[in-house]
């Protein structure tokens, strides 16, 4: 299965687009940048990395104060190479909702 790719001039720009495609078992790789998403992860084994080549980590900022940057719903998902930060004063980076082999 081919991964979808996230970032300037890819198909898809953010990772809620590429995700909202995704089928399970997928990897979504993701370019080096500033991604202001707040993402729930519900298509299981979803692998989301970054990008081999970059040089930096994609960072995901979520903007909105007591919501969290990952919500992860599905069973068997993993994120990594990924730079996670919350705007608020409240709000996690992952949360895991009734998954298992995350």
């Amino acid at each position: 299965m081919v991964a979808l790719q996230v970032g300037q001039g890819r198909e898809h720009r953010t990772l809620a687009c590429a995700l909202s495609v995704a089928l399970p078992g997928q990897r979504i790789e993701v370019d080096e940048g500033v991604y202001q998403e707040s993402i729930v992860l519900a298509t299981p084994d979803i692998r989301i990395t970054a990008a081999d080549y970059c040089q930096r980590h994609p960072v995901f900022i979520n903007e909105t104060d007591g919501a969290d940057v990952f919500v992860v719903q599905a069973d068997g998902c993993s994120i990594s190479g990924l730079s996670l930060h919350n705007k608020g004063d409240t709000g996690i980076g992952i949360d895991l909702e009734g998954c298992k082999g995350v």
